[in-house]
């Protein structure tokens, strides 16, 4: 079957999606508002994350997101190097506007767990796993980093469903998870994107929280960016049979609907997931 989606990267990829449906017409995208200002709030085109390590005592964690918006079509890829390897890596955009520091490591233990970070990320407002059409679509899909401790990452979906379920009605009150009023844009520029996981074996205190149903590891925070607008995307998209000229790493053979060696992988691991960080 044809793979008509090809991310790439040279920091990271993304590209373009069609919209989902129903099977009948829907009104446009403009929550009780103008288009005109729906233009100046979610404008069409690039964003771009540039990860920073967060607790670097256990790795120095560095990549990118980069998004694409144009009409009915979102898209999101990351690519992530240097962290654990064969680890799942959970990744989020929160509503929050900024990374945790050090002065969030309120108990001065030298890590700054999930717990703490929460006062600057605050909740969920898009999770990055396998699917990105609706919060709770793949919940149990997460990237899995190779024997390096990397991995590339992408998804696309319709900008219009994604809007109407961050609009319904939070019927999962138990997730932590952020929806939006009906008068709400998205607003992308100035969201944070936190990534997490680390090895089972890394030494870490018994003072690291976590939350919900999940260890320490899984949901220690290892990377942290925040959204802004760019005027391109760090690399080239190939949306058909065409070779984006970043090769693919030795050893994998996944590419655009040509198998072309375009650099575009998904690892994806099903766990025991959810979104309780």
């Amino acid at each position: 079957m044809k793979n008509n989606l090809s991310f790439h990267v040279a920091l990271l990829v993304l590209a373009s999606c069609s919209g989902g449906g129903d099977g009948g017409s829907k009104a446009p995208l403009v929550p009780e508002t103008s288009q005109e200002t729906q233009t100046v709030e979610n404008p069409d085109g690039h964003y771009l994350a540039a990860f920073e390590p967060l607790n670097s005592q256990v790795g120095t964690v560095l990549g990118a997101l980069t998004l694409l918006k144009t009409g009915d079509k979102f898209m999101a890829g990351i690519r992530l190097n240097n962290g654990h390897p064969a680890v799942v890596f959970r990744q989020n955009i929160y509503i929050g506007s900024s990374c945790p520091t050090k002065e969030h490591d309120v108990n001065n233990d030298g890590f700054i767990d999930i717990i703490e970070a929460r006062p600057a990320i605050d909740g969920i407002l898009i999770p990055l796993d396998g699917d990105l059409n609706a919060q709770l679509a793949a919940s149990d899909y997460w990237p899995v980093a190779d024997q390096y401790g990397s991995y590339w990452w992408g998804k696309t979906a319709s900008y219009q469903n994604l809007m109407e379920d961050l609009w319904h009605a939070d019927e999962n009150a138990n997730y932590n998870l952020i929806k939006l009023n009906k008068d709400q844009f998205l607003k992308l520029i100035g969201k944070v994107v936190l990534i997490q996981g680390v090895a089972e074996t890394t030494a870490l205190p018994e003072t690291v929280a976590t939350m919900g149903h999940f260890n320490k590891f899984q949901t220690l925070p290892v990377a942290c960016a925040k959204i802004t607008h760019v005027t391109s995307a760090p690399g080239m998209i190939d949306n058909s049979d065409e070779v984006t000229g970043v090769s693919v790493p030795e050893g994998d053979t996944v590419g655009g609907s040509s198998g072309a060696q375009d650099g575009a992988i998904d690892r994806y691991s099903e766990t025991t997931g959810g979104y309780l960080n």
